[in-house]
């Protein structure tokens, strides 16, 4: 009674999802992929007599299919990234056998090999993708030499092949311009928020482990509405660019990192550096100029237990001050 509750918990949760988030879940793709092969091979069933041995075999097939796809919803994120590649390599496997058992004339499950190789090119890197086409390439060679009599059987492994893997590729090639689109902004070219958010958590957690310095420093472009207001929108767009470019050389190790947070304000995650490091750094990133243009610095190092939001807030705090500072010192 408990596992059927909570298998019911889990179909509910997993209905009432938005279909973009399940779009942009690996897992809930997973799961649509699995439940389609299903749904694909007992339409296969039930469109005309098989032999009772290709029968008892599909059958099979199915109960595999349907078990990873409770496994998957079941256990969801907490599977590690590389049990995606071995869904995808059992699924391969699995339309193999299908199609090896097959009467004559049901090689359009073929299709199915287009869909791994779709969702492969979603989820994995273009290596493990390739890899996968490649896979598909040789599961369905052996099908063909070995499984029930194909018309021009060359024709039909380089269709299917090809198909696979000009879908792969355009559909990788979209989702790395559409991750950079979402990841990056678009004026300056470096982090936004999101992925400026992501990476402090990570970072913070690598030092938790490793002990290294981590520090973050807010950066906030002094009097910007002003430049806005006098010299134009476009005037202040080049102008961010610009600063950006300098901070950029200030920013010259592979480790540092910077993001734009929105409008005028920015911030830099530097690891294993000294306090007398990144106090050279600060005043480097302050001495940046574009246009007459500066930005007020301020700094803050992790103590070792706070939170990103307590660390990126104390470095807030700091720019304020350094900015209230510049105020003061301009002041007649």
């Amino acid at each position: 009674m408990v596992d059927r509750a909570r298998s019911k918990g889990v179909i509910s949760m997993f209905l009432r999802r938005p279909l973009r988030e399940l779009l942009f879940d690996p897992a809930a793709a997973a799961t649509f992929f699995w439940l389609g092969g299903v749904a694909g091979a007992a339409v296969m069933l039930l469109t005309s007599h098989w032999p009772r041995d290709a029968v008892v075999t599909t059958l099979v097939v199915m109960a595999i299919a349907l078990t990873a796809t409770l496994v998957r919803r079941l256990v969801g994120e907490r599977q590690p990234a590389w049990t995606l590649q071995v869904d995808a390599a059992l699924a391969t496997g699995l339309v193999s056998v299908v199609l090896a058992v097959a009467p004559y004339g049901y090689n359009a499950f073929a299709i199915f090999y287009v869909w791994i190789a779709l969702y492969s090119s979603l989820y994995f890197t273009r290596r493990q993708t390739v890899l996968q086409i490649v896979l598909v390439a040789g599961a369905y060679a052996l099908v063909l030499a070995n499984g029930p009599a194909v018309d021009r059987p060359y024709a039909s492994w380089l269709a299917v092949v090809g198909t696979c893997a000009t879908f792969a590729g355009l559909t990788s090639t979209l989702v790395n311009v559409l991750r950079t689109t979402a990841r990056q902004d678009s004026l300056t070219g470096v982090a936004n928020r999101r992925v400026f958010d992501e990476r402090l958590a990570e970072e913070i957690e690598r030092a938790r482990r490793s002990r290294v310095p981590l520090s973050v420093i807010a950066l906030d472009v002094d009097d910007f509405k002003g430049v806005n207001d006098h010299r134009g929108h476009l005037a202040g767009d080049r102008t961010l660019v610009r600063l950006v470019e300098g901070w950029r050389a200030c920013l010259r190790r592979a480790t540092d990192f910077l993001a734009r947070l929105g409008g005028d304000e920015f911030a830099a995650i530097v690891l294993d550096a000294d306090a007398d490091q990144v106090r050279q750094l600060v005043e480097r990133l302050g001495a940046v100029t574009a246009d007459g243009a500066t930005a007020s610095v301020g700094t803050a190092t992790w103590d070792g237990a706070e939170s990103a939001e307590d660390l990126f807030r104390r470095a807030d705090a700091a720019m304020f001050e350094a900015k209230a500072v510049r105020k003061a010192r301009r002041a007649p």
